[in-house]
């Protein structure tokens, strides 16, 4: 009668269990065969959770097995991404799989498909001119599933921002006239590889100034653009060029470029954040380039200087 009591109560209460499971939709819930993948979107600079907000859009998922080879791929709706829904995978085993997880893309990218870790791309148009559209605001994050993984349960890919913004200061232009000047931004990359690392040819985008307050020109937004493969140690060739123009009946002219700051380093452009540029033509017959690195959503006040 006794045991009869015990197995009448483990029914109930596996019943009652996986009724919870059902009613709850409890994350502890798991089919034996299913595995949940999660996005987790996080500001670079902050280390702030931002999924909820929405701002990595929809996440493009590829899967990659221990020697790289593609294995499959997913986009997540950008509704999916902020509610924090998974791609439930159940048709193969997570353990050492690598996911490269592509996010805010949007139409400005052109992709390649991968077939390895070490192929596949995301690269900027370029018009007929030779002009590269900006980027969009690409999240991007890379991790590999460290084994052992159970059949069973759950991992998360953390995605960042990617992409590095430019923004451009001009002191000492005599005329302030919006129309009379414009940027045109280099950088030596015009795209990502699957892996998350700057790739292509050179990108070169033109920019318009607008004056502000102060008759400084300056740029109407910062501009985004490919990160430098080493933000950290970057040398020639390797970083960002600003060169000012004017605009004339005869042809446009150069008025300065700025590749390197007065205090020797080339400009460097750091995923996540904000690298501010100014030009000045007031201190004498050449131009000089001070530079300075803010975060994501910072300009830095170049007249409170």
């Amino acid at each position: 009668m006794y045991e009869v009591f015990i197995r009448t109560a483990c029914f109930i209460a596996a019943a009652a269990l996986i009724s919870s499971c059902i009613k709850d939709d409890r994350d502890g819930c798991y089919d034996p065969g299913e595995f949940r993948l999660y996005v987790k979107a996080v500001d670079t600079a902050s280390g702030q959770d931002i999924t909820p907000g929405g701002e990595a859009g929809e996440v493009m998922l590829a899967l990659f097995d221990s020697l790289g080879r593609f294995v499959a791929s997913r986009v997540l709706p950008s509704d999916d991404v902020s509610a924090r829904r998974p791609w439930t995978i159940t048709d193969f085993d997570m353990t050492g799989i690598q996911v490269s997880a592509w996010g805010a893309v949007g139409q400005e990218a052109e992709p390649s498909p991968p077939v390895t870790t070490g192929s596949g791309f995301y690269r900027l148009p370029v018009d007929g001119e030779g002009w590269s559209a900006p980027p969009g605001d690409f999240f991007f994050g890379l991790d590999t599933l460290r084994p052992p993984v159970p059949t069973r349960g759950s991992g998360e890919v953390v995605i960042t921002q990617k992409n590095a913004k430019l923004h451009v200061t001009v002191r000492g232009l005599d005329d302030p006239d919006d129309g009379r000047y414009y940027f045109v931004l280099e950088t030596p990359r015009n795209g990502y590889d699957i892996s998350g690392r700057p790739d292509g040819g050179r990108c070169r985008i033109r920019q318009a100034g607008r004056f502000n307050g102060v008759r400084e020109l300056v740029s109407p937004a910062p501009c985004l653009l490919i990160h430098s493969a080493d933000p950290a140690n970057t040398g020639p060739g390797e970083g960002a060029v600003v060169t000012l123009f004017e605009r004339a009946p005869d042809g446009d002219r150069e008025l300065a470029v700025a590749d390197r700051a007065d205090t020797g380093g080339y400009i460097a452009l750091y995923p996540g954040r904000t690298t501010n540029v100014l030009i000045d033509l007031t201190e004498s017959a050449s131009a000089s380039v001070r530079v300075e690195v803010t975060g994501w959503q910072e300009i830095f006040l170049w007249s409170d200087w």
